[in-house]
């Protein structure tokens, strides 16, 4: 399945968990829905270097680093920008070469981290989405369907 209908998928599971916890006045955190609909979906293909996730992942890091060059010689600013940039794109890289492709991230372990991790810095209904976000990538990936 493509980037494209994982998105199509992630953006199903993703309303419907934002439905229930809106039902059961759970929702909170706004401004971070968002970021989880985009994300959460493509999260399992970190393990692709080639995958849009780790494509936007890298460019992310590429533009903080360079930020970070700038701030350091024009305005004197820390290293730290730059050193985010690289942390960011080493990361990538790692994981791509660590697990491999449908492993390890494609797992519900996998989900259950990053609801986890999501729970931890914004609460339970990001963990809720984050789930059924990353979750969806999950199903997707086993729908006998030829044309996705």
């Amino acid at each position: 399945m493509n980037w494209k209908w994982h998105l199509a998928v992630g953006f199903m599971f993703q309303l419907a968990a934002l439905v229930i916890l809106y039902q059961h006045k759970l929702l909170s955190h706004f401004y971070i829905i968002p970021v989880i609909f985009v994300i959460a979906p493509l999260l399992p293909d970190i393990d692709y270097i080639q995958g849009k996730i780790s494509q936007i992942i890298l460019f992310i890091g590429t533009a903080v680093g360079i930020i970070g060059i700038l701030s350091y010689f024009i305005l004197k600013m820390s290293v730290l920008l730059l050193l985010a940039g690289f942390i960011i794109m080493a990361a990538v890289f790692i994981i791509a070469t660590v697990f491999k492709h449908r492993g390890f991230t494609h797992s519900i372990v996998f989900c259950l981290l990053c609801a986890a991790f999501m729970y931890k810095f914004f609460g339970l209904s990001a963990a809720v989405q984050t789930f059924a976000g990353v979750y969806s990538h999950l199903i997707g990936d086993v729908l006998p369907l030829k044309v996705l």
